[in-house]
């Protein structure tokens, strides 16, 4: 066994104060103390999401039915939009230059972290779209990022603003009379929530793997000190037999009494 193993091996309690000690030094520095408990220090994205319904037409979210149409012969039926596929072509527009331009001229310029686009909604109200469900809904998150809890919340709002804006000026445009438009209803503006903290993890687990590692090593150092002081005796080289069989034979006895006693003496 590595030399620098039996060091450890016999100094278990410093190692176990170590990873402690790594513990602690890694909330230190990531984490502050506030009124609401223990908050990161870093940047942490937020988003906020303003949520729109699409009616409109004769399939009226409010309606229990669609109207029926007297057919006349040689004239074919009306084909009536399917309002959940509509609103994927909207979160298109919403991820879109325009809209990011007229969010940047309302909201000022995007920084760093800053980000608008929009998705359908496929789950109920408090459903993670991260993972879609099973629902074709004609509802639209219109979603707004940053790492500023307002400032996410006021993209998400200028987004929204911007989207509805850019389609009715398309429906001005293109004549579609008011009976046939498709509507849009903001129904909710959420408030900013904390994203995951998937990507800030990997430097608080960087910040306490680098102290744990760090102690260690000063574990290894302090034995090879106190040997060329003195004050310990040595631990034996790989090589000499009965000092490797006695060392062995005392880890597999402390092993032996961690375990618990299965066997039952008569």
């Amino acid at each position: 066994m590595p030399t620098y193993l039996l060091v450890l091996w016999r100094c278990k309690l410093l190692v176990v104060a170590s990873a402690v000690l790594a513990m602690i030094v890694a909330t230190a520095v990531h984490f502050t103390v506030t009124d609401e408990g223990l908050t990161l220090r870093g940047d942490r994205e937020h988003s906020a999401a303003t949520t729109v319904l699409l009616g409109g037409g004769p399939k009226n979210p409010y309606a229990a039915q669609i109207p029926g149409i007297e057919r006349i012969p040689g004239v074919e039926d009306d084909q009536f939009s399917d309002l959940s596929n509509t609103a994927v072509i909207y979160a298109y527009l919403a991820s879109g230059e325009e809209v990011r331009a007229a969010v940047a001229e309302q909201a000022g310029p995007l920084e760093e972290g800053d980000g608008v686009g929009a998705v359908r909604r496929t789950t109920q109200p408090r459903g993670d779209e991260s993972n879609g469900g099973r629902f074709t809904l004609p509802f639209l998150s219109v979603i707004g990022t940053s790492f500023d809890p307002a400032r996410a919340v006021e993209l998400s709002r200028a987004a929204t603003t911007a989207l509805l804006d850019r389609i009715v000026r398309e429906q001005d445009a293109q004549g579609v009379p008011e009976s046939i438009r498709v509507t849009l209803t903001v129904t909710d503006e959420g408030d900013a929530v904390p994203g995951a903290l998937g990507t800030v993890a990997i430097p608080i687990a960087g910040t306490g793997l680098a102290v744990f590692l760090l102690a260690l090593l000063g574990i290894v150092l302090g034995h090879r000190f106190r040997v060329r002081r003195g004050l310990t005796a040595p631990l034996p080289r790989r090589g000499e037999p009965d000092e490797d069989s006695s060392l062995d034979a005392e880890l597999e006895s402390a092993l032996a009494a961690e375990r618990p006693d299965t066997v039952s003496r008569r």
